[in-house]
């Protein structure tokens, strides 16, 4: 039974190939359906191969598949030949061959064609593609709906038996018995079951029989015996009760072959073979739906597990067979939408060709009786209209301005004149007829050619179609001469190869030529002269531009170096716990004054920049109300301390916006601190008014109004001027840039900065820019102070880079605390030594440094791929926006610039390094039971030598000294080492140094 059952599915194996093979000079899928070429396909046929319906079904699915994308080897077909009496026993083996062969091959949609392929593919091939949609002809049960995890789709492929007999009862009012044949498989009792649905309406007015119960000789013997008013209705056959197995069209064929009544079918494949026809379904039509709908679900039609999608059948075509018809004496006008076939032409349909081509021959001949009466009539008007345009040629040609003589092409003499040329060359007509054109121009002209040659050789260019305009020297009868301009065409003449040749003296127009050009001369000398000045300023302003951009460059890193060591030093001792009141203001004096310093070369550097046209705009949500109460608390103490109200009006504000919200508050911080300057009393206000412009877009209207002393109408345009002030101003102090930088940056942004003012009458500063809304962002946390790394981060390595030993004096102090074991080079090459170790982690590289600078360093590094790649942190004090380009193109990972703020540095480096910061909010609290801080008495148990290194090491906060004079120290006094190690924590670093200095000095040691 097994090799049956193995030999069947070879034989199906063969004919799906046969099938592929076949298949393979359908077109290739266009390129744009490209994106379901991964996609397999595995249609499941209930029965064996050979059944021409359901071939024509496989075949239309597989072409519609392949026309969708899908390559012929991703289109699997098997037969399961489930009509075999022995399909329950194989069952299991069938299901093992199959999992065996798809079990691991990719299977994205499953095809059932019948209920019995539907069940088994249910039962059997739950494990195959479990996820994979299922696609059938037939309905699933109830609990095989609710049993099954994949996404079903049904597109019944059933015949329309109640539109058939429709049909046939208005064929054949006087029918009073139908028989309908049929078999006793699974797919057969689903047609009975769906018959016997669509007959109940006609059951009160015919009588239905089934012969299922019938052997199928016995259903051909008793279709064979019916009576008059008995149709018979075929359908679907498979198996009869005794196991008989038959194709359905095979069972049509012995039906229609056997009966002796009319026979109606349901599918097209019988219609021409005897039945009389009905309303049938188009079996290739049906497979190409389906295939239609398979490539749907491919795309992402969406299905739920263990629920039916039904997809509805295209309607089904009533198609009969005129044969028949004529057979059983049936009129099939009552269907006059029906396709009759075979049926013989009308005598319209015979003889129509005959007739058409005769009244075509009749039409055609009276259509050239009349062009030809039409032509002659033309011809009448054309001879007429001839003689006309002669006359006005004729008129044209002798009244011309220029001289026109015509030339005949094969003679080479003239033959026409007009009196203009008689004028002209003053030769009579007469003697110009005749006359060869050479005889006209001027010996020597044209070197050593022949001048008849020339002429000929022009004539025959401008006959062909040329249109030539040359100037040639004439002489006259009496040796005068001058210049002509000389036009060649061809004229349309009947015959003739003629040609117009006009002549036009050009003396005039020569020496108004010759003027001009040299005027045109003296002017070029001129233009030369000129482009020559201003080319020698043009050099002259360039050169000294770029000595000003690399004065500024070196002056920028000349002043920012040491202002990065007094800022950041300045900053450092200002947070540390032990520094007296007294001490912090004047920390915050030096401070100030530093920053004041590089706002004052920030602006010389914008300036500069504005100069040269390299300031753009960094657009970025802003928060607009935020912004305007920050600016204007900023000015606010200071205007206050002179009694001078100041004041925000605003209304109407879109919560964000796109724009430069530093050079925006720049802007606004300078109108406002130049109008507290010269306020003495009143008030100061901005006001900010939004308009909606629509799509998002606002217009925002910026004035600063002053009750102050007013400005000049003389000093109104001056103040915009780098380093220009009122006599006023000069008295209050200020660089004089803040007004020309605020008007540039405006300009920049898209807006115009205006003034109006008077003097006693306060000043209005104004401008207006239009912005794009955006999404409010999430306000960015609160950053606490860092406190240091915890305790598993401890000692990670940073080299830094710098020829400047107080901006390595000023990194150390930042991050030694913090817990970073720090390495230092003094120049290029010590760096590059320390880097050849792998003795890093993260470099702090100094832009510009003697010898080899910070990029060359950083290129180096990153062209020795065998050396451990440290991430890199370009560090200068240069303020160009394009160096940080250039830094990140050279192999740096971030980019800061001096003076180095210590919350911008800890941000780099946590970035960069990975690390989690303990915040002072973070920072692990004394527990109840912390060491208290040394006392004398344990200190003074020390050696003196040992006391006064570590004092001089926590000075110099040198943590790596600490961390091994204090081993040295926990081997002599454990509990000692855990008390400074909890000061050292704590940061306590100035009360620690004084303990262990007096313990030193209490033993004759000076620390």
């Amino acid at each position: 039974m097994v090799g049956t059952l193995f030999r069947q599915l070879w034989a199906s194996l063969l004919l799906a190939a046969w099938a592929a093979s076949a298949l393979a000079a359908a077109p290739a899928p266009a390129a744009g359906k490209a994106g379901l070429g991964q996609a397999h396909v595995l249609l499941l046929n209930s029965y064996g191969p050979g059944r021409p319906g359901f071939d024509s079904i496989t075949d239309a699915f597989i072409r519609r598949l392949r026309a969708g994308g899908l390559p012929l080897d991703h289109i699997h077909v098997e037969y399961l030949h489930l009509n075999q009496p022995n399909a329950e026993r194989v069952a299991a083996a069938r299901r093992d061959l199959l999992l065996a062969q798809y079990g691991s091959q990719r299977i994205d949609l499953l095809v059932a064609l019948q209920q019995p392929a539907l069940n088994f593919t249910l039962r059997e091939l739950a494990a195959l593609a479990p996820q994979a949609p299922l696609l059938a002809d037939s309905a699933p049960s109830t609990v095989q709906l609710a049993g099954s995890p994949r996404p079903m789709f049904q597109y019944a492929i059933v015949p329309d038996v109640g539109a058939t007999m429709r049909e046939a009862l208005q064929l054949l009012p006087r029918t009073r018995r139908v028989v309908l044949p049929g078999g006793v498989s699974e797919a057969d009792r689903a047609f009975q079951r769906q018959a016997e649905v669509e007959l109940a309406p006609w059951l009160r007015k015919v009588q239905v029989e089934f012969l299922q119960n019938m052997s199928w000789p016995e259903q051909l013997r008793y279709v064979n015996n019916l009576t008059p008013d008995t149709i018979v209705l075929v359908g679907l056959f498979n198996r009869d009760r005794d196991g008989f197995t038959l194709p359905t069209i095979d069972a049509h064929r012995d039906v229609m072959r056997e009966a002796n009544v009319p026979v109606f079918v349901l599918f097209d494949q019988a219609v021409g073979e005897g039945a009389v026809g009905g309303a049938v379904r188009n079996l290739p039509q049906s497979g190409d739906e389906l295939g239609r709908h398979a490539l749907e679900i491919l795309q992402g039609r969406p299905g739920t597990a263990g629920a039916l999608t039904r997809i509805a059948a295209g309607p089904v075509q009533s198609l009969y067979d005129w044969r028949a018809l004529e057979r059983w004496r049936i009129d099939p006008a009552p269907l006059p939408g029906a396709t009759i076939l075979h049926q013989p032409p009308t005598l319209w349909q015979a003889y129509r060709t005959p007739v058409l081509a005769a009244g075509a021959t009749i039409v055609l001949l009276a259509a050239v009786l009349g062009v030809m009466l039409v032509q002659r009539r033309r011809l009448a008007q054309a001879a007429l209209a001839s003689r006309e345009s002669k006359e006005r040629f004729r008129a044209l040609v002798e009244y011309a301005p220029e001289a026109i003589l015509v030339l005949d092409v094969d003679s080479g003499c003239f033959v026409d004149a007009n009196g203009e040329a008689e004028t002209l060359f003053g030769f009579p007509r007469a003697q110009l007829l005749g006359m060869h054109p050479s005889a006209l121009y001027a010996p020597g002209q044209f070197g050593d050619a022949d001048p008849a040659q020339v002429v000929r050789a022009s004539s025959e260019r401008a006959w062909a179609g040329e249109a030539l305009c040359f100037e040639r020297t004439v002489r006259r009868p009496d040796g005068s001469t001058f210049p002509a301009e000389v036009k060649l065409r061809r004229l349309p003449a009947s015959g003739k190869r003629w040609l117009r040749c006009s002549y036009e003296d050009i003396s005039g127009r020569k020496q108004a030529e010759a003027e001009l050009l040299a005027h045109r001369n003296r002017l070029e000398d001129l233009v030369q002269q000129r482009t020559a000045a201003l080319s020698e300023a043009v050099a002259e302003a360039k050169a000294a531009n770029q000595a000003k951009s690399v004065f500024l460059a070196n002056m920028s890193h000349e002043l920012r170096t040491p202002l990065n060591a007094v800022i950041g030093f300045a900053g450092m001792l200002a947070e540390s716990a032990s520094m007296f009141e007294g001490e912090r203001r004047h920390l915050a004096i030096i401070k100030r004054s530093g920053q004041h310093l590089l706002g004052l070369i920030n602006d010389i550097l914008e300036l500069s920049r504005i100069e040269t046209g390299r300031a753009q705009l960094a657009l970025e949500p802003l928060a607009l109300e935020p912004l305007l109460q920050e600016v204007v608390e900023m000015v606010r103490l200071r205007v206050e301390r002179k009694g001078v109200t100041l004041a925000l009006a605003c209304s109407r504000l879109p919560p964000q916006v796109l724009a430069d919200g530093a050079r925006l508050r720049q802007v606004l911080l300078n109108l406002l601190s130049n109008a507290a300057k010269f306020v003495q009393q009143g008030g100061i206000t901005l006001q900010v008014d939004a308009q909606p412009l629509g799509a998002r877009r606002w217009r925002l209207a910026v004035a600063v109004r002053d009750t102050g002393i007013g400005i000049a109408p003389a000093d109104q345009a001056r103040i915009f001027e780098p380093f220009e002030q009122t006599a006023h101003g000069s008295a209050r102090g200020g660089t004089g840039l803040g007004l020309g930088i605020s008007r540039e940056f405006v300009r920049l942004m898209g807006g115009e900065l205006r003034l109006r003012s008077a003097p006693g009458a306060g000043a209005e500063f104004s401008f207006a820019i239009e912005v794009d809304e955006c999404e409010a962002a999430a306000p960015a946390p609160a950053m606490a102070s860092v406190a240091g790394l915890p305790p598993e981060e401890q000692g990670r390595r940073i080299l830094v880079v710098d020829d400047d030993g107080d901006s390595r004096e000023l990194l150390r102090s930042m991050l030694a605390p913090l817990g970073f074991h720090l390495l230092e080079a003094a120049d290029g090459r010590a760096a590059m030594a320390l880097l050849a170790s792998g003795a890093a982690e993260l470099v702090l590289m100094d832009w510009h440094m003697p010898g080899q600078d910070g990029l060359a360093v950083t290129r180096w590094l990153r062209g020795q791929p065998a050396l451990a790649q440290p991430r890199v942190l370009v560090l200068t004090a240069s303020a160009f926006e394009e160096e940080k380009q250039e830094a990140l193109m050279a192999g740096a990972d971030a980019f800061l610039r001096k003076p180095v703020q210590a919350e911008q540095l800890y941000a780099a480096l946590a970035q960069l390094m990975n690390l989690h910061f303990l915040m002072r909010s973070e920072a692990p609290p004394a527990a109840a039971g912390a060491p208290a801080a040394p006392d004398a008495a344990a200190l003074a148990g020390l050696p003196a030598a040992l006391l006064q290194e570590l004092a001089g090491a926590v000075r110099g906060l040198d943590m790596q000294q600490v961390a091994r004079l204090l081993d040295q120290v926990d081997a002599l006094d454990a509990g000692v080492a855990r008390s400074v190690r909890a000061m050292l924590e704590r940061q306590q670093y100035q009360p620690l140094w004084q303990l262990l200095h007096a313990a030193a000095s209490r033993k004759g040691a000076t620390a």
